[in-house]
């Protein structure tokens, strides 16, 4: 099983998954280490009517995270769910209530477009405002927050 503990570095990944790997490394690594998972193909056409020539690819650890591949293969997201007890540097973790996290990272700000805190340290977190909890956390390539995204120039070898 991949560890759960380990630490979240924005912009790069973990210890173990690193951002812009090549998804057959990924699922080689899942396997190496026993640890279950889903592939899902996710169109970004709403209608159904044609094909996507760009589909993504999302693997999905049960309740620990979710992967995120474009059609160049490589991860570009990667999302941290409630059993999921790595922290970033700062202390932030999905186990802790968001007002502390607030209180750790100042810089984050509430997108009321996105409905998400967003970071300028590198991630984003959707929160549960009712019961002050963090659904989840993302980071993400630098590229996804430029043009260079959608022409999938961010690709490494």
């Amino acid at each position: 099983m991949i560890d759960i503990k380990s630490p979240i570095i924005p912009y790069e990944g973990t210890e173990e998954i690193k951002l812009y790997t090549k998804i057959a490394n990924v699922i080689t690594y899942l396997k190496e280490t026993d640890t279950p998972y889903k592939l899902e193909k996710w169109s970004l056409t709403d209608d159904g009517a044609e094909e996507d020539p760009d589909p993504w690819i999302i693997i999905d650890i049960e309740d620990i995270m979710r992967l995120y591949f474009a059609s160049n293969d490589r991860l570009f997201k990667i999302v941290f769910l409630p059993k999921y007890k790595g922290s970033f540097p700062n202390g932030i973790t999905t186990s802790i209530p968001f007002k502390k996290a607030l209180a750790l990272d100042p810089s984050l700000k509430f997108d009321d477009w996105d409905e998400i805190f967003i970071s300028e340290n590198g991630y984003f977190m959707e929160t549960d405002y009712k019961n002050e909890k963090i659904l989840n956390i993302s980071i993400f390539i630098r590229e996804m927050e430029t043009p260079a995204f959608d022409n999938y120039e961010w690709q490494r070898s």
